[in-house]
């Protein structure tokens, strides 16, 4: 299994250094916060092309860091050259459904909608733990919508139950937004969530059983460019370090 760590605001030097991880500079790729223009999509596909998932290969099976919220776009690239059906199992505070701002430029806010309108191997999206009130944004042919009131009031056996009924492909990949977490677990720079650790990790153990994880990626970095403190560096190092070791050891 292989970690592959696409740093662009330095906030990872710690968490690779007690992972033993390298880390690949994105820092100087311009067109990259919050939106992705054509020119970094190239780059950043050429950078990441060794290690794009591809069913069957155990070796590309891995764990995916993607720095801060802005860059949760990446997922797109990440699961663009998939080839055989999927499901995308999304844990996040919010759906990304949103209409290009800018012309068709990818970008955090909308990545979830162009992978549902763009790639023909994905048969539906989970979305785990997006905040009730936007659940308009989350409607629509190919989208499940649990959201975070339901999750965050299930007991362990309720979570299971309602996992075991969920309508997954034997292929999945997972995408995790720490601003699903409540702030005891990550500090983020979007509005977040209640949801638990305890509870991701019951729901994601659920769907790893039986069947072919893809890979895992994990954004929802505090940046010190965006106010993070060291007390928030602390938090996220903590989750960080919980959540590569879980999957890490589902993954093989």
């Amino acid at each position: 299994m292989k970690t592959v760590i696409t740093d662009f605001s330095d906030v990872y030097y710690d968490f690779a250094r007690l992972t033993g991880s390298e880390v690949m500079d994105c820092s100087r790729i311009g067109g990259t916060n919050c939106y992705c223009d054509d020119d970094a999509q190239i780059i950043l596909k050429k950078k990441l092309s060794p290690y794009l998932p591809d069913v069957g290969d155990s070796e590309r099976a891995g764990m995916h860091w993607l720095d801060s919220g802005d860059y949760h776009y990446l997922t797109k690239i990440w699961t663009d050259e998939i080839r055989s059906p999927f499901s995308l199992v999304l844990f996040d505070h919010h759906p990304d459904m949103q209409d290009s701002g800018f012309g068709d430029i990818l970008s955090c806010g909308n990545w979830v909608k162009k992978v549902l309108e763009t790639n023909v191997s994905v048969r539906n999206v989970v979305m785990i733990g997006v905040k009730d009130e936007l659940r308009s944004l989350a409607a629509g042919e190919g989208l499940f919508f649990w959201g975070e009131e339901e999750v965050c009031r299930c007991s362990p056996f309720q979570l299971l139950e309602k996992t075991s009924s969920l309508n997954l492909c034997d292929n999945v990949y997972f995408s995790i937004d720490k601003d699903v977490l409540s702030m005891e677990h990550a500090a983020t720079n979007w509005d977040q969530g209640r949801m638990s650790l305890l509870q991701l990790e019951i729901i994601s153990d659920a769907i790893f059983k039986g069947r072919n994880v893809l890979g895992v990626d994990i954004c929802g970095e505090m940046p010190e460019s965006k106010g993070g403190t060291p007390g928030d560096f602390a938090t996220n190092l903590r989750t960080d370090l919980e959540l590569q070791h879980f999957f890490r050891k589902r993954l093989g």
